[in-house]
């Protein structure tokens, strides 16, 4: 009893910093689960392993139809490994200035998209499948 009582100023800010951790990946979470059922148009999808040749590919929607989702190709491979919080705004300002995007496209059916996004796994990792690993706007 008494360790807690000597310790209790760092007994606490342990618990705000894991309380405050936990809350960001739930809302982390649950916004990811949000653009992930509601694809739109102008959304970023991070797909690893999308080609043999590809270990990473930034897509972004173009149109959003009944059955599949027709998605803008990058002119060129994106070399620097995606980190959401510090490559998104490169990537929007990029794209902004016409940098990554030409009028080439593929198009992909819900159904496999919704494959690719429920393989986001080591399982998945390890065969190299094709894997939604973040999406923003």
């Amino acid at each position: 009893m008494s360790f807690i009582k000597k310790n209790l100023a760092g007994i606490i800010i342990v618990l705000a910093i894991v309380g405050i951790g936990t809350c960001n990946y739930i809302l982390n979470t649950s916004d990811q689960s949000e653009k992930m059922n509601n694809p739109e148009a102008g959304q970023y999808y991070v797909i690893n392993d999308f080609t043999e040749d590809t270990p990473e590919i930034i897509l972004k929607i173009k149109e959003v139809r009944d059955n599949e989702v027709e998605f803008f190709i990058p002119r060129q491979e994106l070399i620097f490994g995606f980190k959401s919080n510090k490559s998104e705004p490169v990537i929007r300002r990029a794209d902004e200035n016409g940098e990554i995007y030409d009028a080439r496209t593929v198009v992909i059916s819900k159904d496999e998209l919704n494959t690719m996004i429920q393989s986001d796994n080591l399982s998945s990792a390890i065969e190299n499948k094709p894997r939604v690993v973040w999406i923003f706007q």
